[in-house]
């Protein structure tokens, strides 16, 4: 046979949010090819500005333009509601930022993300993902996310393209984003980089 190593509490607590998730909302996957020339130009022009400091990573822009878009589709800054069978419309945009730590994925929350700029959020989200690794995170922490965001791409940056990432139960949907890369694409007729 093999080695057997029994669940942690947290690995534990993540396999029933899976299970949840899998078995109580309905799953439906869209998965889109975006240009990002000009995510990745603004952000090479805000490590100029910041002449060597901290530059918002591609998950604060994430955040960001997640949270903007909640305010405009508020059904998806939502809870379900089973007992009730309600869909709960949440008046704060609170985003979960799944980050792997060594006990697998956690998610803590960015409170209020619809009201803050991406320099406030880059360094609040560095330092929930960075108390989600070292382990000290607090139960406030892990609590009253109503949307998540999840990176993909760094956890696979060869491969993976279309992730297919489990809705953090009980939200309603998930956003989550793969690697960056050069691909060939027709512009005007003609294959271009």
């Amino acid at each position: 046979l093999g080695d057997r190593v029994g669940l942690s509490p947290t690995r534990r607590q993540i396999a029933k949010n899976l299970v949840e998730s899998w078995t109580r909302i309905p799953q439906c996957v869209d998965f889109r090819e975006v240009d990002a020339g000009r995510l990745i130009e603004t952000r090479a022009a805000l490590a100029a500005e910041a002449e060597g400091g901290p530059v918002a990573t591609y998950v604060a822009f994430m955040v960001k333009f997640a949270a903007v878009a909640l305010l405009s589709h508020p059904l998806f800054n939502a809870t379900l509601d089973e007992d009730h069978q309600e869909i709960v419309i949440d008046k704060d945009v609170n985003i979960g930022v799944a980050t792997a730590t060594s006990d697998g994925i956690l998610v803590p929350v960015l409170r209020n993300a619809d009201q803050k700029s991406l320099t406030e959020i880059a360094p609040e989200g560095r330092s929930i993902a960075d108390r989600a690794r070292t382990r000290r995170l607090t139960p406030a922490d892990m609590c009253g996310g109503t949307f998540t965001v999840n990176n993909i791409g760094a956890l696979n940056p060869r491969g993976g393209a279309f992730p297919t990432p489990f809705i953090n139960w009980p939200e309603v949907a998930i956003l989550a984003f793969s690697r960056i890369t050069y691909l060939v694409v027709a512009g005007g007729g003609v294959p271009a980089v």
